[in-house]
């Protein structure tokens, strides 16, 4: 069993507060729902982000949708 707050699959989550802007790194994209690479495969792709912050007060929620795109079908690597 994970560890609490543990995301299978992911491999780094990171957060500049300087500007405000994270990042993320997964491993395989298998049954996560994200369209693998292929021939017919989409080229975007909307990924509703849930973080939930623990704070001193109680946890704080932050609920997003993150507009992914990709150049080709063919393409491994996603940006937004």
């Amino acid at each position: 069993m994970p560890a609490l707050g543990a995301v299978p699959g992911l491999r780094a989550l990171t957060f500049n507060s300087t500007s405000h802007t994270f990042g993320v790194s997964v491993g395989p994209l298998a049954g996560t729902g994200i369209p693998l690479a292929g021939p017919a495969a989409a080229k975007t792709y909307t990924l509703s982000l849930r973080l939930v912050i623990p704070t001193a007060s109680g946890p704080q929620v932050f609920i997003t949708s993150i507009d992914l795109r990709r150049s080709s079908p063919i393409s491994k690597t996603w940006t937004k």
